[in-house]
């Protein structure tokens, strides 16, 4: 009897490495752009908040939450850059729009350097400590942040050009498959394309 259940009690506990693995197969955050370029990671789950805050984001990106609620870690990528006002308040926007205060009128969103936000040993994943940070006040605007999304494809674009630089046909194609995702007005264009 005691074998049994010192088998199912090690069944039912992951190893670290085992953890690790777990956490590697869902490392996919959501990724946005932002109006003046700059990149935007945001966990869906609490695996991948710890991902993008300690692990993807430097110190010197800025990293947004939702103020005292449950919501994704929300990543700036700047580096030591100081981007415009309105690159923060789309941010503020992503955190707020995937939180639990989404449906607030104008939800409190908490941002600071990520050289601010420490993981205390031994805590769950996702849970973070902060200090030094600035609030905000938004509202969770879905067209907007789905907006941010669609500026993502330009940067998909970007990417598959330099990575293939050395096969243009591959370059083109990727091209035209990005933009046949997108809703074009353009007949012209249409025919190109298709």
């Amino acid at each position: 009897y005691g074998k049994t259940l010192d088998n199912l009690r090690k069944s039912m506990t992951r190893t670290k490495k085992e953890y690790k693995n777990a956490l590697k197969k869902d490392y996919k955050p959501m990724r946005f752009v932002t109006s003046n370029g700059y990149e935007v990671l945001c966990g869906k789950n609490n695996l991948q908040n710890d991902y993008i805050t300690c692990e993807v984001a430097s110190k010197d990106d800025y990293w947004f939450h939702v103020k005292n609620a449950p919501g994704s870690h929300v990543v700036m990528r700047c580096g030591k850059d100081e981007p415009p006002a309105e690159d923060f308040t789309q941010c503020a926007m992503i955190a707020a729009f995937y939180s639990s205060q989404k449906e607030l009128p104008q939800a409190p969103v908490d941002y600071t350097r990520v050289r601010n936000v420490k993981k205390p040993s031994g805590s769950k994943p996702g849970f973070v400590i902060y200090e030094t940070n600035y609030t905000c006040y938004v509202t969770a605007n879905a067209e907007q942040v789905e907006s941010m999304k669609n500026e993502r494809m330009q940067t998909d674009l970007i990417t598959n050009v330099s990575h293939d630089i050395k096969t243009p046909l591959t370059s083109i194609i990727n091209y035209v498959e990005l933009l046949k995702r997108e809703n074009i007005e353009n007949e012209k264009a249409k025919g190109y394309i298709q």
